[in-house]
């Protein structure tokens, strides 16, 4: 290939070559090659040079002609390579001549990993100086490099010196402040969480500003307990408030005050529609009709007049004959007055003008309270010595006494059907009566204090009462069960209002200036499921809701249709109790675990057994697929959890952290999350694929026993024998300094033994050991909608004093609660 010019764009050309150039290797199977090719005529020699006989052969002989289109790049570079090596000799073997950039690395990747015999001993020299060259320049850069870099090393390190000495102070200044909003956080935390109960103005209003000093998640966690409480506006009356109405649509709520003013509110709002003109009417005694348009009060003149709320006018006035009103109370329609007082009888009144109806003929007695039926015809009346009395108001005449309480009979409200009348009295707390048989229907469970006001929602299935504790309690009116507690009164509650919708709760308290208004059913505890079950056998649903498991002590375990209640099946030759059950994600394999068979699974449609999972130690208290059926979760009471592959039975390997019995494991729905439950009172994360923990979960003070993710794998939510629920921000759970719990639902009494979301994620359903299944609406608000929610329904910042108590000392922020950072 030596003796080949290979052409660019031209024709391939001989070239002439020194005999050296062929010896490179100065072998004599070289000269005997040659000798031999130039007696073929194939090549002709000279006393110095070879070359090739014909130019003819270049494209005749296909062998030569195969070499230089295989070759003709790598030839190139040679020729080339030749000639550069003989002008460097030439030059005194210059280094200025040597290869160097695009030039060196083209001939070192042609022609470095070569055999020697391709290159002549000066081409040989040249290439290797050239490297040789390229390797001293590269050796010297890098020292300046290290020089440069040594000397941006040590300027830097003086710069950081100097900034960090600048600086520590600065941070730990940072640091200390940081370290007391946190604890000024958690401190107004825990005073708004121990005031919810008493006081939730001023509970809600330490709570906003326990997230303003930091967003901890105690802070967090009072903060969505405040928003809970169903407060929504309060109003100012401007004197103190005996009454209140809602108007017919609901729209509008009438105050009336002891100084005979009328006020009109937009319920919706909190906000005043208009403030009647007209003189006030001072009273010692006062009643707002139902439809909101009169005000009855009686004065220090033993006159009764009746106000319109509109305009402030008096439209008519009650002549009393002797003595003084003390009981004043309107009928349903607006249509009548009774009034009862110091001479102990009770009289009926045409509202609109003014005339005495009828006196009821009844005996002697001081009349303690009077209530209308919801259709008018019926007044009951309690007195001090004969009970309750009912009368009929069309004709005056007595129908029946309710001969059952002993002591002073306070309230009494009828139901909106007018069948039952709800009594209360300081002997035997509120009680329910049939009207119609005289019969009672039934006490309210745990309740014995006499009420200060009643009312029933207009549908009866709620009755309200206000109570001298400073509460409203709201009962089921069928059960006589408590539904809801609201708290946060400063005074005895005196008067109760539904609105015709029965979704808001007027509320007034005894020498106040305002009304509350509360919205009834968006509170987060909806409901109580009541039921009995002393001890519950280990339960699990098929994952399409069909097929009941059952694990009994006595009888094993038993699939049953849940539609229907009957037997489907048995699990074949399995005697006594499971300590846990769970179908796999297609609900054909069941499995087991107890500590005497350890974990087995099973097929669901047969209940033959399919394999046992062998290499338990103790008690197994925990099962769980993920989501693809690929892996079985196991825990119990060895403190590890097991993952298996459920179709070979074959270990997937053990996750060990928990220092108590792993005894609750749930799957994300993406199933990139095993979370496990133990008796250490601690939640663990895990990554299923690799092993890994994710971090855990602390807080609750109790065995972690139940535990479920939302149908969107952002909330997990666990259950504990502390009674608690709590709520994590899967998000952010994997980083303490966010803070992940959401929120802590407090109610049941006993330990939860389970957890499940809706489908839509908005409910969370507790069943508890205190017998009772509660459903809690999630409908959680962001801290934002939280504070705006507390400010607008409370409208008022913390007093002078409040600050004094709750805020001492000169890193308090001194901006106004509502309109702070």
């Amino acid at each position: 290939m030596r003796l080949v010019a290979p052409g660019d764009g031209t024709p391939d050309t001989r070239r002439p070559a020194e005999r050296e150039e062929l010896q490179a290797a100065g072998r004599q199977e070289t000269t005997e090659v040659l000798e031999a090719l130039a007696a073929a005529r194939l090549l002709t020699l000279d006393q110095g040079t070879v070359d090739l006989a014909h130019e003819a052969l270049l494209s005749a002989w296909p062998r030569l002609r195969g070499w230089i289109d295989q070759d003709r790049d790598r030839v190139r570079v040679q020729r080339k390579l030749t000639e550069d090596a003989h002008a460097w000799a030439e030059l005194g073997r210059d280094p200025g001549a040597l290869y160097r950039g695009i030039r060196l690395a083209t001939a070192q990747e042609h022609f470095s990993g070569a055999i020697r015999e391709d290159l002549t001993g000066q081409e040989h020299a040249y290439l290797m100086a050239s490297l040789a060259a390229r390797e001293q320049e590269e050796k010297a850069a890098a020292r300046t490099t290290r020089r440069l870099r040594g000397l941006i090393a040590a300027l830097s390190l003086l710069l950081v010196l100097a900034v960090v000495a600048g600086s520590i102070a600065w941070r730990q200044t940072l640091a200390s402040d940081e370290q007391r909003q946190v604890a000024l956080s958690r401190q107004l935390a825990a005073q708004a969480a121990s005031l919810l109960g008493t006081d939730s103005d001023l509970a809600s209003l330490l709570a906003i500003r326990a997230y303003q000093a930091h967003p901890t998640s105690q802070a967090l966690e009072s903060l969505s307990a405040a928003a809970d409480v169903p407060l929504r506006h309060r109003m100012d009356h401007g004197g103190r408030v005996a009454a209140v109405a809602f108007s017919s649509d609901g729209r509008t709520l009438v105050s009336g005050g002891e100084d005979g003013t009328a006020r009109l509110w937009d319920a919706d709002t909190g906000r005043t529609r208009v403030s009647p003109p007209g003189q006030s009417t001072p009273g010692t005694t006062m009643a707002l009709a139902p439809d909101g348009r009169t005000l009855a009060v009686n004065g220090d003149d033993s006159l009764v007049r009746f106000v319109d709320t509109a305009t402030g006018d008096i439209r008519a006035r009650l002549v009393q004959q002797t003595g003084f009103v003390t009981v004043l109370v309107f009928s349903p329609d607006s249509g009548m007055v009774a009034t009862s007082g110091s001479t102990r009888e009770v009289e009926l009144w045409d509202a609109t003008t003014g005339s005495r109806l009828m006196s009821l003929p009844r005996q002697a007695g001081h009349v303690r309270s009077l209530a209308f039926s919801p259709d008018g015809r019926t007044l009951a009346i309690s007195s001090s010595d004969r009970g309750v009395e009912l009368w009929d108001t069309s004709t005056g005449r007595f129908e029946q006494s309710l001969p059952s309480h002993t002591n002073l009979v306070g309230t009494m409200a009828f139901s909106p059907d007018g069948r039952t009348l709800a009594i209360s009295s300081s002997d035997r707390g509120v009680e329910l009566w049939d009207t119609s048989t005289g019969r009672l229907r039934t006490g309210l469970t745990g309740y014995t204090a006499p009420a200060g006001s009643m009312v029933f929602s207009p549908d009866g299935r709620t009755l309200a009462i206000g109570s001298q504790d400073r509460t409203v309690r709201l009962w089921e009116a069928d059960t006589g069960r408590l539904r809801r507690t609201l708290s946060g009164h400063a005074g005895q509650v005196i008067f109760l209002a539904f609105s015709p919708d029965g979704r808001t709760l007027a509320t007034g308290r005894l020498g106040d200036d305002a009304v509350q208004l509360w919205d009834v059913p968006t509170s987060r505890f909806r409901t109580g499921l009541a039921g009995r079950a002393n001890n519950i056998p280990s339960l699990a649903f098929s994952p399409d809701g069909h097929t009941l498991a059952a694990s009994d002590d006595d009888a094993g375990v038993k699939l049953w249709d849940a539609s229907t209640g009957r037997l489907r099946t048995s699990l074949a030759g399995y005697n006594g109790g499971a300590a846990a059950l769970a179908f796999s994600p297609d609900g054909r394999t069941l499995a087991t675990g107890s500590a005497a068979r350890g974990v087995e699974l099973w097929d669901a449609s047969t209940g033959d057994g399919r394999r046992n999972l062998p290499g338990f130690n103790g008690k197994v208290r925990a099962l769980v697929f993920s989501p693809d059926g690929r892996i079985l979760a196991t825990g119990g009471e060895d403190r590890t959890v097991h993952l298996w592959d459920p179709l070979t039975g074959r270990s997937r390997g053990s996750l060990s952290g928990h220092s108590g019995a792993v005894v609750s494991a749930v799957f994300s729905p993406d199933g990139r999350i095993l979370a496990t439950g133990g008796e250490d009172r601690t939640v663990h994360l895990w990554d299923p694929l690799t092993g890994r923990s994710r971090g855990s979960l602390s807080g609750h003070s109790g065995a972690v026993v139940s535990a479920v993710f939302s149908p969107d794998g952002r909330i997990l939510a666990t259950g504990a024998e502390d009674g608690t629920v709590r709520l994590w921000d899967t998000d952010t759970t994997w980083d303490p300094a966010v803070g992940a719990m959401l929120a802590r639902l407090a109610g049941h009494t006993d330990a939860v033994l389970s957890v499940a979301f809706s489908p839509d994620g908005r409910t969370v359903v507790t069943a508890s050991r205190d017998h009772s299944v509660r459903l809690w609406n999630l409908a959680l608000p962001t801290p934002t909608a939280a504070i705006s929610k507390i400010c607008r329904a409370i409208g008022r910042d913390l007093t002078a004093q409040e600050r004094s108590v709750y805020l001492p000392g000169p890193g308090t922020p001194p901006h106004a609660t509502c309109d702070g950072p």
